[in-house]
């Protein structure tokens, strides 16, 4: 009897390792990665509700909508499932967060920076007076940008208005080269 028993409490144990084999072994072979997106266009289940989520994606997506994905996934764990359009901005997107349930992704449209400047040229008409200028009229000028139009209104400001195109140089950051492609667009009376 002394040996039976030690056999039987073996057979027990193997029986017991391959049943829970059997169970975990489709959670095992799951790859995260693989997993095809579909709309979801059925109601979600409080069973499969557990693992999985809902989001809504919008923005600059080949197929937008309202998406059931697995409840670990991160933002670029979506998106690198996704067909994004060519111009979508990633870099506006935290990648590395974590999806929260019911919420919505707005994949953002990249615009190019030439757009940014001819908009900013447009608004000068003429030459620039260089005391009576809002910060957008002085960051359309050559060489001078948001930071730059900043420092003259401040120097503006505390010395009072430019007497010639020369006391520009009293500006930090303003050099006789940079001056020299001001002069043109800009007066002072």
């Amino acid at each position: 009897m002394s040996v039976k028993q030690p056999i039987t409490k073996w057979i027990l144990i193997c029986m017991g390792v391959i049943v829970i084999g059997l169970v975990a072994k489709p959670y095992l072979n799951q790859d995260s990665f693989t997993v095809e997106i579909l709309p979801n266009k059925e109601p979600v289940s409080e069973l499969t509700s557990a693992h999985k989520i809902t989001i809504h994606i919008a923005g600059e997506v080949e197929q937008p909508g309202v998406y059931e994905v697995p409840a670990h996934w991160t933002t670029l764990d979506l998106i690198s499932h996704l067909k994004l359009h060519p111009n979508a901005n990633l870099d506006k997107l935290k990648l590395a967060r974590p999806l929260k349930p019911n919420s919505r992704i707005l994949i953002p449209k990249r615009i190019p920076k030439r757009s940014l400047k001819r908009k900013s040229r447009k608004v000068r008409k003429g030459k620039v007076n260089m005391n009576t200028a809002s910060a957008i009229e002085l960051a359309s000028l050559p060489g001078v940008g948001p930071i730059m139009a900043k420092r003259i209104i401040n120097f503006r400001q505390a010395s009072g208005p430019f007497n010639s195109i020369n006391a520009l140089l009293g500006v930090k950051g303003i050099g006789p080269k940079t001056l020299k492609k001001m002069t043109p667009q800009i007066r002072i009376q």
